[in-house]
C-alpha cells in the first residue's frame, strides 16, 4: 500500500478525503482505488496506477448495480504536478481548500 499512500498524499491527504468524501480506499501493487460522491462527471470510482514511466494513469469509472462497471475516461501519463488538476478538471471537485504543504 506504499504507492497507494503516496498517491493519496499527493492528492492532498486528509484534506482530499474531507473535500471529496472519498472512501473505500483499496491499495494494490502499483496504485490505489477509491470511491467518490456525486460530481459533474457522474464517475463514482477512481483508479490511479503508477505506470512504467514513473507517471500515473488516472481512470474514472461509473458503477451501478444494474450495469456494473463502465470506464468513462482515462488519462495516461499524468505527472504528479498535474494529478490534482486532472482530478478537479474531470470531476469538478476540488482536492483541497488551498495549497498543501
Amino acid at each position: 500500500m506504499t504507492i497507494g499512500r503516496t498517491i493519496l498524499e499527493q492528492l492532498g491527504g486528509n484534506k482530499f478525503v474531507a473535500m471529496t468524501g472519498a472512501k473505500h480506499f483499496v491499495g494494490f501493487g502499483n496504485g490505489v482505488q477509491f470511491a467518490i460522491g456525486r460530481n459533474i462527471s457522474r464517475s463514482n470510482c477512481i483508479v490511479i496506477t503508477q505506470n512504467g514511466k514513473d507517471l500515473y494513469d488516472v481512470a474514472f469509472w461509473r458503477f451501478t448495480p444494474k450495469t456494473g462497471m463502465a470506464m468513462l475516461s482515462i488519462y495516461k501519463d499524468v505527472g504528479v504536478e498535474d494529478l490534482r488538476g486532472t482530478f478537479t478538471a474531470y470531476t469538478g471537485m476540488y482536492c483541497t481548500l488551498g495549497t498543501v504543504n
